[in-house]
């Protein structure tokens, strides 16, 4: 479960990944933390992408594909 959540939707041309700073950047300066997980998807990101961010976030390719320009971030509860 996520809390502190928030869509951030990409414009056309912008790359996703690049959509993901965008957003990370624009979450920390209205929640002042950080992201800790990411919701993309099917075909926001390649795999190698999806890898590299799992490095630091917890990241699922489970929002709605119908929503085909948003990501979700939160904060993941850890209670």
């Amino acid at each position: 479960m996520m809390n502190a959540m928030m869509i951030w939707r990409r414009n056309k041309q912008t790359a996703g990944m690049e959509a993901i700073l965008e957003g990370a950047r624009f979450h920390f300066a209205k929640y002042k933390r950080v992201p800790t997980a990411i919701s993309v998807p099917s075909g926001f990101l390649s795999d190698s992408e999806i890898a590299s961010l799992r490095v630091r976030f917890k990241v699922t390719v489970d929002a709605p594909q119908y929503f085909k320009n948003e990501v979700w971030f939160g904060m993941e509860d850890v209670a």
